[in-house]
């Protein structure tokens, strides 16, 4: 029997900027290499190969995968789940273990006992149900890997999932024979270590690297847009907490009568103004705890996605937001959902359980009255929970307006 390890990356996300798996570090090496270095560490793996896209820019893979004496297999850009099925075939695999490329708080005991307990059981593979950040993988046999490869090329099948066929398994459970796992931290050392990298690598103001350029459809940024975007109608005004470089505010501007953008970012504002032009659209620099430039009920609408959990004053936060929207408007927020009791992301202040937002929200006069989450980054009613909390919210005491 061979198991290979598998390491998925890209020298480009999804939203189009520069890959972080090829992000320098303080050490002068790269975020992949520590990535690489860690799966190593996974025992019972028989080689570990770097399975990227076959796209000129890529080809910097080849040299990470010499220095580090693996192997390099280019295939599908777009098809995931074909690129994957492809590189176990080359390999003779049976069972593929696979992580991202800028998985640098993966949990090496975890995936060891994982693989284990599906040799020991005979089942299909094993996937976490919640991954934590920068820190997963699955683990799934050969024959499964080509049957969920079939079930995503149905023409029914969303298109998201041929990018993230994880994603499918976990939101399908009934069609596979699979262990769900919950994902348990590396240690505290482990742990630091990786917060280290990834605020060397972030973007340590908080937006999001985007290329308007090469951005696809199916970044996470976009798709939570996209998601708002059932929630507006033409006459709206609407507020963008959190705006980054607009992109989104962009696309929500096509469907409501005007829109605001918000960052506390000077940069990204600048290059909102410069880069997009509508009638409809303004960017104002602000903190999103004192919108005192804008008026009481103000807005039909408010998004902001990704952004109270980098906000200390939660609650003043929260608070804003209730006093600039109108009566019957709606906020609709995102946010990740904690996993465990540590913080891996170094630039977020804290992350919430379940019950955690929505005591806040709650407490602050706020009621959900439509919840979303998001599973490997697909949107989905299925899961209350998911990765990541995408809710639509009221002032309590107002009538549904949508």
């Amino acid at each position: 029997m061979k198991i290979l390890g598998i390491i998925q990356a890209h020298s480009r996300t999804f939203a189009g900027g520069e890959g972080l798996v090829l992000k320098r570090l303080s050490d002068g090496s790269l975020l992949i290499d520590k990535v690489i270095s860690r799966f190593k560490e996974v025992r019972n793996l028989n080689d570990i190969v770097l399975a990227v896209p076959d796209v000129p820019e890529n080809v910097v893979f080849d040299e990470i995968a010499k220095k580090h004496d693996i192997a390099c297999f280019k295939g599908d850009k777009d098809d995931i789940g074909k690129r994957l099925l492809y590189c176990a075939r080359e390999n003779k695999a049976n069972i593929i273990v696979r992580i991202f490329g800028h998985d640098v708080a993966i949990n090496p005991l975890q995936l060891e006992e994982m693989l284990k307990e599906v040799i020991a059981k005979g089942v299909e593979g094993a996937v976490f149900n919640n991954e934590v950040f920068h820190g997963g993988g699955f683990i799934l046999n050969i024959k499964t890997l080509a049957r969920l490869q079939d079930l995503l090329s149905k023409p029914e099948v969303r298109r998201e999932f041929a990018a993230r066929p994880d994603s499918y398994i976990r939101l399908n459970p009934d069609k596979f024979d699979i262990i769900f796992v919950e994902a348990k931290l590396p240690s505290e050392d482990e742990i630091e270590a990786a917060r280290k990298y990834l605020r060397e690598t972030l973007c340590q103001d908080g937006v999001t690297d985007v290329d308007i350029k090469y951005a696809d459809d199916r970044d996470h940024s976009i798709t939570k847009y996209k998601l708002a975007i059932d929630y507006l109608h033409a006459q709206h005004n609407v507020l963008d907490v959190a705006c980054a470089y607009g992109v989104g505010t962009n696309l929500l501007a096509e469907h409501c009568q005007t829109i605001t953008g918000v960052d506390l970012s000077e940069s990204a504002i600048k290059q909102a103004r410069d880069n997009i032009k509508r009638d409809n659209v303004s960017f104002l620099l602000g903190d999103a705890t004192a919108l005192d430039f804008i008026s009481d009920n103000m807005f039909d609408r408010v998004v902001s996605f990704d952004t109270i959990e980098h906000i200390e004053q939660d609650r003043a936060f929260i608070k804003e937001i209730k006093r600039v929207l109108k009566p019957e408007g709606l906020f609709i927020l995102g946010t990740p959902r904690k996993v465990g009791e540590h913080v891996i992301n170094p630039y977020h202040v804290r992350e919430y359980s379940y019950e955690e937002l929505e005591a806040l929200l709650l407490e602050e006069g706020l009621r959900i009255i439509k919840q979303y989450s998001h599973t490997g980054y697909i949107i989905s009613e299925q899961d209350a929970t998911g990765e990541g909390f995408i809710w639509v919210c009221q002032k309590w005491g107002e009538r549904r307006t949508y």
